[in-house]
């Protein structure tokens, strides 16, 4: 089984080429004490696979996650899915059997995947069938669920004759506004309190806290060439943790978006305008200048000249030295995705040193 406490982070990604790369770069340091939590995806659209098969995801999963564990869920978002994806959450009956196949296809070709529970209410039999095959190829199970329905979902799986100590548990808040109290706790808290009340003897292996409070539009809430707002995942997580490191038996760790905002939308003919953004303690900042001003090359000397960005010291960044090389420059990606790709990278890294610290 996998020791679970030499595991500090555990971001969720989904498997779309700038999250990818994004952890393909990552330090190797880095990558030893992360769980990513992977939304499979549809492939790129290319002659050869005109049908985005998720079989070229898979494929890139794993080339870049080698021997370590990941959890591995599938994505609800319509614009990131495709009929095979519909397909394999759709097909419940007899225990979602394509997830099940999918599943070990990736457990034949040696890949330590931690698979997801898909949990369908109307249809609880097939949800224990797919639990006890999950079971038979893996010694732990991922559970990602909304938090307000947590407890419901957790007596139902109980009732199956499932051991929760052999779950680990995904409280999923989605996106919350970054304006606001810089306590969200109190999303969670109630779901934890009822945890440990009725579930005292058999708690969940870990349990996660999990949002995102990186906006759809940075502009609602910077100016149009900066800005900044506070890291509201961060003080969430310390809130908790402040309230519950003394309980014996509950095992908080730390989950987010990975700056990124959970749901997308349809951006077809839209104007971009370069930024690039980074984190400093307890914000995230960023600066932005349209193309004509000077575009990637000049963002980046912005970033570079912000007394709040400090390259991470004693570590093989790669998106930092995206940053200096564009500085100079020659920025290597002229494109959001490949600052999105760089942007990840940092968080990440960031918040696997702060977590360390």
């Amino acid at each position: 089984m996998i020791a679970i406490n030499d595991f500090l982070y555990f971001p969720i990604l989904k498997t779309t080429d700038a999250e990818l790369k994004a952890f393909e770069h990552l330090d190797d340091t880095v990558k030893d004490r992360i769980i990513p939590i992977f939304e499979l995806t549809r492939s790129r659209k290319s002659k050869k696979n005109m049908s985005r098969s998720i079989n070229k995801r898979l494929e890139t999963l794993e080339s870049i996650v080698g021997e370590r564990p990941f959890i591995l869920d599938l994505t609800t978002e319509k614009l990131l899915s495709n009929e095979q994806i519909e397909d394999i959450l759709n097909n419940f009956s007899g225990g979602f059997p394509l997830w099940i196949k999918l599943i070990k296809e990736q457990k034949e070709k040696g890949l330590n995947v931690i698979p997801v529970i898909h949990y369908d209410e109307q249809n609880l039999e097939d949800v224990k069938k797919e639990i006890l095959e999950l079971f038979k190829v893996s010694d732990i199970l991922a559970f990602r669920v909304p938090v307000n329905d947590a407890i419901l979902y957790l007596k139902t799986i109980i009732s199956m004759g499932v051991s929760l100590d052999k779950i680990m548990l995904i409280l999923d808040a989605g996106y919350q506004e970054p304006k606001g109290h810089k306590d969200k706790s109190n999303l969670f808290v109630e779901t934890i309190e009822h945890l440990l009340k009725d579930f005292t003897n058999n708690m969940p292996q870990c349990i996660t806290c999990t949002f995102s409070s990186f906006p759809d539009s940075v502009t609602k809430y910077g100016e149009d060439d900066k800005g900044k707002w506070p890291r509201y995942e961060k003080y969430t997580y310390r809130a908790l943790r402040e309230k519950y490191n003394r309980i014996s038996g509950l095992n908080l760790k730390y989950s987010d978006y990975s700056s990124v905002h959970p749901y997308r939308y349809d951006t077809t003919g839209g104007q971009w305008i370069p930024r690039i953004d980074f984190i400093d303690n307890d914000y995230m900042l960023y600066h932005r200048l349209r193309r004509e001003d000077g575009g990637y090359a000049l963002v980046a000397q912005k970033v570079l000249d912000d007394p709040n960005y400090l390259p991470i010291q004693g570590l093989r960044v790669w998106g930092d030295n995206e940053i200096a090389v564009a500085g100079r420059g020659i920025p290597n990606g002229g494109a959001p995705s490949h600052w999105i790709s760089v942007r990840i990278n940092l968080y990440i890294t960031r918040t696997l040193i702060e977590l360390i610290s």
